[in-house]
């Protein structure tokens, strides 16, 4: 803690130009990065609104106005990102220092303030007296406008002096005039002939423990600030309240944005009493101040700064020593952007504000991630489930495959060498025998392939397969067919025998249809027809081992072509899965390459902005030189 002055090392202009230029070049790359605007919701708008009307003082019939407000808001903070880098160069850059004074109600604050500028224009009395926000500026004459709201749209000028100023702004007199029984937002007064430097205003505010209004609108004006001079009264100097307030200021601008000024309230302004004050109450005050340094954020680098003064005297224009001459010589040099105390505020608050940019850009990164991480989760499962399809279908064609070479096996033991089980007529037996066995194969192997795809589908998140593609499925599948060849009508291979036989014995007796009947012909044809008889029953034989043959050699062949035709079929039944289980894709795998390309620009935001902000809040709390 340092009494009086304290001598802060300017920001190091070369680093400070080329923060800004960093900064220029973020806020274009957010604006190029921005998405397209988007209309607040009823609920968002709603919960502004109730903000705003707590921040305004919770003031009776203005649910219209806070919901106007609130909506124009959130319209702004819809494109805000490159807006809110544009306000942070703006107040930088702009060269009207502001300097508050703030305390408590009663803390003397307007007292100072009259004593500090050298003419006595705003209302004090032994009540509260200000309740309005009241900005001072030097100019050629004197000027006071009143404005009735925080938008500035209702403005009135009035005559500059004490009596109607104080009219404005005091709480307590009975005549205190009111607009729709309102007291106004502020005054902007001009004045000549005072001790505030060209370029700067000074304002007096409301106290902040006052009425919820007041005090809202206290703080308010605080935030305004570039400098805030905290006047704490002697009575109850840097009560936990206060303590509470400065912290909470310190942590949104930084500690160089403060000065306290404790007021000392004497019996009878003199030497004596002076001096009197300084050895019994002082020295605590002081201490008090030192103990809760820390406390209310102030640091090593840049530690509290502590003025005292009779504000009585300095507005009587009492010359003595306890009229805040240290504390004059401060006020009066804070007269351009370029003082070490206002730059630093006004970069503290810039690095607040770029920690905003950078959570928001966070929170769109995040939200972009989860959309990506879904659409590459979704990419994965589909990549999966088509794998699985393929295993699936794969399994599938290799069961009923397997099963039908079985059958053909099956078939194969049950043909005989008997003559007659080896007709044409009978192959078709064998034909019906691999078709059933096809059929139940088909009907088992779906039965398992669906369960699984079912499972599978549901797994990854795709659409379950329809019946009417489960039926084409099993249509295809039941396109096999056989073809079992090489039986023959073994009677007529036998008559054909015999009937050859008896003609070239002769032994028919038959010649161009004449027939002759005697002994000896009986015994040429008993003789032929054991000739026949053998010579069939030897076809019969011959032709039913080349028969058999010809079967097996036919379910083989057969049952292989069955095979083959079900492993062509494999690529047309994935496509029948994927093209039906897939939907809900719409044929989409892997994350968008624009949103790709979207989170890692936000990336590189985020990582400007970071960088960005760690540089402000360097060159507040330590000059540039850590």
């Amino acid at each position: 803690m340092t009494p009086g002055r304290l001598p802060l090392a300017p920001v190091p202009a070369e680093e400070y130009q080329i923060w800004l230029s960093r900064l220029r070049r973020l806020r274009k790359d957010l604006a190029a990065a921005t998405p397209r605007k988007k209309t607040a919701s009823h609920a968002q708008i709603a919960e502004r609104a109730e903000r705003i009307w707590m921040e305004r003082g919770r003031r009776p019939g203005t649910q219209e106005e806070d919901w106007l407000a609130a909506e124009a808001q959130l319209d702004r903070e819809r494109n805000s990102l490159p807006q809110a880098v544009r306000d942070i160069e703006t107040a930088l850059g702009s060269q009207a220092v502001t300097v508050t004074f703030g305390g408590n109600q009663k803390a003397g604050k307007s007292t100072l303030a009259n004593g500090a500028m050298g003419r006595t224009v705003l209302a004090v009395d032994d009540l509260p007296e200000t309740g309005v926000i009241c900005q001072v500026s030097p100019g050629d004459c004197d000027e006071a406008m009143v404005v009735w709201d925080v938008d500035g749209l209702s403005i009135e000028r009035i005559s500059c002096t004490p009596d109607a100023l104080r009219e404005l702004t005091a709480l307590q007199p009975k005549d205190v005039r009111r607009h729709n029984a309102v007291l106004p937002e502020r005054l902007e007064v001009t004045l000549s002939g005072t001790r505030i430097p060209t370029g700067t205003r000074w304002i007096d505010l409301p106290g902040l423990d006052d009425t919820p209004e007041t005090s809202a609108r206290a703080r308010r004006g605080i935030d305004s600030g570039d400098v805030l001079v905290f006047v704490s009264s002697s009575r109850q100097f840097l009560s936990e309240g206060e303590t509470v307030c400065l912290a909470e200021h310190v942590a949104r601008h930084g500690p160089a944005s403060v000065l306290i000024v404790i007021n000392a309230f004497l019996r009878g302004a003199t030497t004596e009493t002076w001096e009197a004050f300084r050895r019994r109450n002082l020295k605590a005050m002081l201490a008090r101040a030192r103990e809760r340094e820390a406390q209310m954020g102030f640091t090593d680098e840049v530690p509290l700064a502590v003025h005292t003064v009779v504000a009585s005297a300095l507005m009587a224009g009492n010359p003595a020593p306890y009229t805040g001459a240290e504390l004059i010589e401060e006020l009066l040099a804070l007269t351009c952007p370029d003082h070490p105390r206002v730059r630093r505020t006004r970069l503290y608050r810039a690095a607040e504000r770029l920690k905003w940019i950078a959570e928001r850009i966070e929170t769109r990164r995040n939200a972009l991630h989860d959309v990506l991480e879904d659409q590459r989760s979704r990419a994965a499962a589909v990549d999966r489930f088509r794998d699985q399809v393929h295993r699936l279908v794969r399994a599938l064609v290799e069961l009923v495959s397997r099963r039908v070479i079985e059958a053909g096996a099956a078939v194969e033991a049950s043909v005989t060498d008997s003559w007659d089980a080896l007709t044409i007529s009978a192959t078709c037996r064998y034909d019906r025998a691999l078709a059933a066995a096809a059929a139940a194969a088909v009907d088992e192997g779906m039965a398992s392939f669906l369960e699984k795809l079912q499972r599978s589908a549901r797994d990854s998140g795709q659409d379950a397969l329809p019946e009417h593609v489960r039926g084409t499925i099993r249509k295809e599948l039941s396109k096999i067919t056989f073809d079992v060849r090489g039986g023959a009508d073994i009677s007529k291979v036998a008559e054909g025998v015999e009937l050859a036989t008896a003609v070239a014995t002769g032994a028919a007796g038959v010649l161009l249809g004449a027939f002759t009947i005697g002994l000896g012909t009986l015994v040429v044809a008993g003789v032929a027809a054991a000739a026949s008889h053998t010579a069939r029953q030897g076809a019969q034989r011959e032709a039913a081992v080349h028969t058999r043959s010809n079967i097996l050699s036919s379910i083989r062949s057969e049952t292989s072509r069955v095979s083959r035709d079900l492993l062509g079929l494999q690529g047309e039944l994935v496509q029948q899965v994927l093209l039906h289980a897939c939907l809900r894709t719409n044929g989409r795998c892997g994350p968008d390459p624009g949103q790709v390309a979207e989170f890692e620009a936000l990336g590189r935001l985020l990582t400007e902005a970071r960088a960005l902000e760690r540089a402000a809040r360097r060159f507040a709390l330590y000059g540039g030189h850590k």
